[in-house]
């Protein structure tokens, strides 16, 4: 959760080794987060490949770690905006986990099937957005420490739904607490949520600043995941500005470390490669018709939106909304 996520991957490799065929519970624990490691390095097949072989064994016999690894697949679809796998795995993690007793669980659940069904466009989302806020509200910052993700999903959420001001309340929560608890692989995350709240809000110094923090945050990670995201959303703070030679700048360095074209049925073979790819076509719009991009949205009557979408970890991507 430090960032260093090479390191992190090769010392769980060992420990799964190393663990007895009999100790499920503990391999299936060290799986879910090797696959973390793994989505967070963009290897989202190889994430998803390790959470489908462990859950093989969890068929027809229902175990505490079950609805972990359904909720590990179902992070990965929405990273890869297969928004309808992301829901469906969702529902299945929340009925594991309402079997099993798990309220944390059944929480992040939910706050992972309020985005997926809010990229959807699904009216669905406030029945697990509102729990969710709840149940925050009520949750001492102590006690947030293990529900990070939680915090960031349910920031995007509210702010994709106009709840500005109550998202840059728990995004601060989520800050304060990450640098509280060394958690520095979701920083990127949360400064890039509120840089995009304060583009919403009009507040463009803020969410510059926000955004520069982003990316810098991004820097100590070393992953392609959260700088797209931060590269994106720099450059919509910069085309808001009126500054679109420094934004088609940022996006064409951006796409120049983008590596190889889409694969296989068009889907991006690497969901950074896709931010990156998407931010730079946004950009060169941008620069050439010399007007500000709409700043992101939930899908509402009028002309197609450029929608970010961010997964459990607030990894975004600009896609274009087409009704």
């Amino acid at each position: 959760m430090a960032g260093r996520l090479l390191e992190s991957r090769d010392i769980l490799r060992t420990a799964a080794t190393l663990l007895p065929a009999w100790d499920r519970g503990r391999r299936a624990r060290v799986t879910a987060l090797r696959a973390t490691m793994e989505w967070a390095l963009g290897r989202y097949e190889e994430a998803t490949a390790l959470l489908l072989r462990e859950l093989a064994d969890h068929e027809g016999q229902l175990q505490p770690e079950t609805a972990t690894l359904e909720l590990g697949v179902a992070v990965v679809a929405l990273r890869k905006n297969d928004f309808s796998t992301a829901v469906d795995w969702g529902e299945r993690a929340l009925r594991s986990a309402e079997r099993i007793g798990d309220p944390p669980q059944t929480t992040a659940v939910r706050a992972l099937l309020a985005l997926a069904h809010t990229f959807a466009g699904d009216a669905r989302a406030a029945d697990h957005l509102d729990p969710v806020v709840e149940v925050l509200d009520d949750t001492e910052d102590q006690e947030l420490a293990g529900q990070m993700d939680t915090l960031v999903m349910t920031g995007w959420t509210e702010m994709l739904h106009g709840r500005h001001d109550p998202a840059l309340r728990r995004l601060r929560r989520g800050l304060d607490v990450s640098r509280r608890t060394g958690q520095s692989l979701v920083l990127a995350d949360l400064f890039a949520a509120s840089a995009s709240a304060y583009l919403w809000l009009g507040r463009l110094d803020e969410a510059a600043a926000y955004a520069d923090d982003a990316l810098e945050a991004a820097s100590l990670v070393g992953s392609g995941e959260p700088r797209s995201l931060a590269e994106v959303v720099s450059a919509a703070v910069l085309m808001w500005r009126g500054d679109f030679v420094g934004a088609l700048k940022i996006c064409e360095e951006s796409l120049s470390s983008a590596g190889p074209a889409p694969v296989g049925d068009g889907r991006d073979a690497r969901p950074d490669t896709a931010a990156q790819r998407r931010s730079g076509g946004l950009c060169q719009q941008g620069a050439r018709s010399g007007r500000r991009p709409a700043p992101a949205r939930v899908r509402s009557p009028g002309p197609p939106d450029v929608v970010p979408a961010a997964g459990c970890r607030g990894t975004g991507r600009w896609r274009r909304d087409s009704r």
